[in-house]
């Protein structure tokens, strides 16, 4: 059915009835019109309110989420290399989850729920939520790569 929430349409009004997802209407909006490169870092704010589409919806400083922050501000191909990044250690972890111990596991599972897709986040760009966000990564990363000595 056009009107359920599994159509397009049925989404968009359901996502126009909360804050946050009217921002993420906002940046597809944007994204729409910069497919590829997107319209600059830190720029949802400035160009959000002359987007005529996305000021429909709600416009703010950040859309409140990491993935259609990447869209609007960089594009596919860079929410493509973003997401590139932030893919390597979750592939490690699974070629050696068995040999970890379980506080690699648990910053694991922090750093997968930091970039959990459907919560709102903080800007990528300009919060604290970017600060934790790589340390979080950076922990990973040693965890992952750390040989317990025998």
């Amino acid at each position: 059915p056009s009107g359920s929430l599994f159509s397009i349409n049925g989404y968009f009004d359901f996502m126009k009835k909360s804050q946050h997802g009217a921002h993420r209407i906002s940046a597809y909006q944007i994204f729409k019109e910069n497919f590829l490169f997107g319209s600059g870092f830190k720029s949802f704010k400035n160009v959000c309110p002359k987007n005529e589409q996305s000021r429909k919806y709600l416009c703010s400083s950040h859309p409140h989420n990491i993935y259609f922050e990447l869209l609007s501000d960089i594009g596919i191909i860079g929410f493509l290399i973003f997401n590139l990044i932030f893919l390597f250690p979750v592939i490690i972890f699974f070629q050696k989850r068995n040999n970890l111990d379980i506080g690699s596991k648990i910053f694991f599972v922090l750093f997968i729920t930091f970039i959990f897709p459907l919560k709102p986040h903080g800007s990528l760009f300009t919060t604290s939520y970017a600060s934790m966000l790589w340390f979080l990564y950076a922990l990973n990363l040693y965890f992952i790569s750390y040989e317990k000595k025998k």
